[in-house]
């Protein structure tokens, strides 16, 4: 994965189109390490978001190009890396309102604290591994912040609570999930706090966008499937 992050990947996703006119090139922006909504596995791109995409390439006929940054540049450099398309959750997409629109609400998740079930929680002593800065409010509420490791390899943080160095995790359920089910070692989590906050994924695209194009993408869209997010979490 550090490879990804020094090289730029791009992955063209090419769909036949159902009409005799040029094909639309979108470019599409995506993450590239936050399993399991986009990521790269074995040189290939996987994840919800690229799923949702890939349909919509396919039924609008027109080809779409990822291009794959770490989260953390993405999320602060929208404006910069300029794509045509992304998915972000809503109060992401905002920072950027003034270039860029929101579109289709996709699924919502609660960003949640799980703790080891052999913990007792302890906001003196609790140490967590954050996942992709998810739990901004809970870590403030619930934990110190000495305390709190920011998990930027994801891989590893399974084998962290396995070996005692974490006592839970903060993230999205989804996931904490994916983590626990690509597990070399056995961890039961349980969850102790829930965000109230809702987060909201969307289509946010370019403001400057064709009508004409816009239109194509608001009629394909009612035909993507949306894969389900409710998957509780496990680790037996």
């Amino acid at each position: 994965m550090g490879a990804l992050f020094k090289l730029l990947f791009c992955i063209q996703a090419f769909a036949t189109p159902a009409h005799s006119e040029p094909s639309t090139t979108l470019e599409i922006a995506l993450s590239a390490d936050v399993a399991p909504f986009s990521y790269m596995e074995n040189g290939t791109l996987h994840g919800i978001n690229y799923e949702i995409l890939n349909q919509l390439s396919q039924i609008t006929g027109m080809k779409f190009t990822y291009k794959l940054y770490p989260h953390i540049r993405l999320q602060n450099s929208l404006s910069k890396i300029n794509p045509d398309m992304t998915i972000f959750f809503s109060v992401s997409c905002d920072k950027y309102s003034d270039l860029y629109e929101k579109k289709e609400s996709l699924y919502t998740a609660k960003p949640t604290l799980y703790l080891k079930e052999s913990v007792s929680y302890d906001k003196e002593k609790i140490r967590v591994g954050m996942l992709r800065g998810a739990c901004t409010d809970l870590s403030t509420k619930y934990l110190k912040r000495e305390l709190i490791t920011d998990v930027t390899d994801t891989s590893q943080v399974i084998e962290m609570l396995y070996t005692g160095r974490l006592d839970g995790i903060c993230g999205l359920p989804a996931m904490v999930n994916y983590l626990l089910k690509q597990r070399k070692h056995s961890v039961k989590l349980i969850p102790y706090k829930t965000d109230s906050q809702t987060l909201e994924a969307v289509i946010c695209r370019k403001k400057n966008l064709s009508p004409e194009l816009k239109k194509k993408l608001d009629e394909a869209f009612k035909s993507v499937k949306i894969p389900s997010l409710d998957v509780p979490v496990s680790g037996l």
